[in-house]
């Protein structure tokens, strides 16, 4: 049985409320620590060489942006791309975007550009464009390939140790691997034992299959890692019914707003619905603001909203022309 996905929110006065303290409130966690983010975040991915998907933060909160070291590799990940010189020419990822969020350079790729990747490679990578996080080495682990997995994750851990060592400069968030649930478990617990504090799951290899068992599969996998670490982020959610499936998470890593807009879609309440027109940078970033709508009714549904009313909307009071300014948005009784 399918799960029907999580309400849009109406756009009352309540509900513009609480989306302006939620905005204030995640747009100030720009400038912390993603352990202090009270609720759930939605992370865009940033396709580096696809101007379209830029700005993400012109209509959605942001508090991290994600980016790819794909993007700036060649298929057999031997060598960079020219894009990496032009944000080594800029200084850095942050200047290159013009971004003031934390930005998380993700390891995630095909499994041919990861047999050419080396940890050195990746800690120029790090170096170059100085990510606040990064996520630790992928790896081919698959369903029935449980020795190749083990190997893998040996590998992964070798490489997570040189990483470690030379790039203190940057936060590692803990990519999960393994063909099974003992070795999620295991992988986890090794991660847990070098210090790691944030984690993250690619829940979109299973979701991308499109049925039932693999997404099970994905849920279970994810449950289990969430039961050992402090935190957890999902990658790979961009659908309302996988945002509910996965609620147990911290966070949640989305490039399906761009990819559907790419493919000519557009989100509008609640359904994809086919452009019959040149896709825009405003088609892209809708599709974004529209799934962070769902995060929002999400989080209001399970509790958030106490969760406001005792720590974040005391404080609109004195703060109303500070949301307005951060939120576009007028509020009742705002001066």
């Amino acid at each position: 049985m399918s799960m029907p996905m999580a309400a849009i929110p109406d756009r009352s006065a309540d509900a513009s409320l609480l989306r302006a303290a939620r905005l204030l409130s995640l747009r100030m966690a720009r400038n912390q620590e993603l352990v202090h983010c009270h609720q759930h975040f939605l992370s865009p991915v940033i396709k580096l060489g696809e101007e379209k998907t830029y700005q993400p933060w012109e209509k959605a909160t942001c508090p991290a942006v994600v980016v790819k070291a794909q993007d700036l590799l060649f298929r057999s990940g031997l060598s960079f791309k020219p894009i990496f010189n032009e944000i080594e020419d800029a200084g850095g990822i942050r200047k290159y975007l013009g971004f003031d969020g934390h930005i998380i350079l993700s390891s995630i790729m095909r499994d041919q550009t990861i047999l050419g990747f080396t940890p050195e490679s990746y800690a120029k990578m790090i170096h170059v464009l100085k990510p606040d996080y990064y996520l630790t080495p992928d790896g081919e682990t698959y369903s029935g390939e449980e020795h190749l997995s083990k190997y893998e994750i040996n590998r992964i851990l070798e490489d997570t140790d040189y990483l470690l060592r030379e790039c203190p400069e940057s936060k590692p968030i803990g990519l999960v691997k393994g063909c099974n649930v003992a070795q999620i478990g295991e992988h986890a617990e090794a991660l847990l034992g070098r210090g790691l504090y944030f984690f993250a799951f690619h829940a979109g290899d299973y979701i991308c299959r499109g049925d039932e068992t693999s997404i099970m599969q994905a849920t279970m996998f994810a449950k289990h890692i969430r039961e050992k670490v402090p935190w957890l982020l999902v990658y790979g959610v961009g659908a309302g019914r996988n945002l509910v499936r996965f609620r147990f998470a911290d966070g949640f890593v989305t490039q399906s707003h761009y990819i559907n807009a790419l493919n000519g879609k557009k989100l509008v309440n609640g359904r994809w619905l086919r452009l019959s027109r040149a896709v825009t940078h405003d088609d892209v970033q809708d599709n974004l603001a529209a799934l962070e709508d769902v995060l929002i009714s999400l989080d209001t549904q399970t509790g958030l909203k106490p969760w406001l009313a005792e720590e974040i909307v005391p404080c609109l009071a004195t703060t109303r022309k500070q949301v307005n300014e951060v939120g576009g948005l007028v509020l009742p009784g705002a001066d």
